[in-house]
C-alpha cells in the first residue's frame, strides 16, 4: 500500500478517540521504500492528528536505509518504541546504525522493544555492542532485547530505573554482571536461552541484588536442582516460570 512517499505491507492505528483527537498507538509493517519515516507516520495518522502527539510507535518486518531516519521531530515525544523484525539496507543490513539514529532523537522513552533487529547472515553478530544511545538512555522502565544475539550486557545509565527486562532468546551463558545495576527490577525474562545454565555465583553475584524481582522466567528443566533450591530458599518472593 502506498502511504504518502513511502510503500507498506500495512500499517494499524491503535487507541484512536475522535473527540479527543488522540492516537495511543501508530503500527508500520513491511516497509519496503520510504525516503523519511516523518512523511508516512504523518500520512498514516487519523486526520487532524499531528506526528508530534503520537507517544507509542511500532515498526514490523522492515528494511530501513539510514537516511530515512535521520531528521525524525516526532521521536522526541515518543514514550515507547517497538522495532521487530527490522534491517537496514546500509551496514551489510545491520539494524544498529538505525537504532543509534533513533534513539538519539528520542529520549523520553519509557518503553523499548528490540526483538530480531539483524539480518539471518548477521544472526551470531546480533545487536553486539549495543548502540551507545541504548546504553546511554536513562528513563526506561520497559525493555525487550528479545532473540538478538546477545552473549553480554554492557553497563550503563540505561539499566537502573529498569522495572523489566526481557533477554529471552539470547546467546548468553552467563547472567551478566551489569544486570546488578537493575536493581529496580521486577519481571526479569531468560527464557529459551539455550547456552545458559545458572550456578550459585549467578545467584550469589547478580541475582541476590536484585532485591525488587518477583518474576523470573527460565528453562527450569535445564537448570541444576540445588541451584533452584536456593534460588527458592534464599529469594522466597521470586515467582520462576518456564515461559515468559
Amino acid at each position: 500500500m502506498q502511504v504518502g512517499d513511502a510503500v507498506l505491507g500495512g500499517c494499524a492505528v491503535e487507541g484512536y478517540n475522535r473527540a479527543a483527537g488522540t492516537v495511543q498507538e501508530l503500527q508500520l509493517r513491511s516497509i519496503e521504500s520510504v525516503p523519511g519515516l516523518q512523511q508516512p507516520v504523518a500520512a498514516a495518522l487519523p486526520p487532524g492528528i499531528r506526528p508530534s502527539q503520537l507517544r507509542r510507535l511500532g515498526i514490523f518486518g522492515s528494511n530501513l536505509p539510514l537516511q530515512s531516519v535521520v531528521d525524525c521531530p516526532f521521536l522526541a515525544h515518543l514514550t515507547s518504541l517497538e522495532l521487530v523484525s527490522c534491517s537496514s539496507t546500509s551496514y551489510s543490513g545491520s539494524a544498529a546504525p538505525v537504532i543509534q539514529a533513533l534513539l538519539e532523537q528520542a529520549p523520553g522513552l519509557l518503553s523499548l522493544t528490540l526483538m530480531r533487529c539483524s539480518t539471518h547472515h548477521l544472526r551470531l553478530q546480533g545487536l553486539q555492542p549495543l548502540p551507545p544511545a541504548l546504553i546511554n538512555l536513562a528513563g526506561l522502565q520497559h525493555l525487550s532485547l528479545a532473540d538478538n544475539g546477545l552473549t553480554e550486557l554492557p553497563p550503563g545509565p540505561y539499566l537502573s530505573g529498569l522495572e523489566s527486562l526481557d533477554l529471552s532468546c539470547n546467546n548468553l551463558d552467563r547472567l551478566p554482571p551489569a544486570l546488578t545495576a537493575a536493581s529496580s527490577l521486577t519481571s526479569l525474562s531468560l527464557a529459551r536461552s539455550n547456552r545458559l545454565v545458572l550456578n550459585d555465583a549467578d545467584i550469589d553475584d547478580v541475582l541476590s541484588h536484585l532485591t525488587h524481582l518477583r518474576r523470573l522466567h527460565l528453562d527450569v528443566g535445564r537448570m541444576p536442582l540445588h541451584v533452584l533450591g536456593q534460588l527458592s530458599q534464599r529469594m522466597p518472593q521470586l515467582h520462576i516460570s518456564e515461559v515468559a
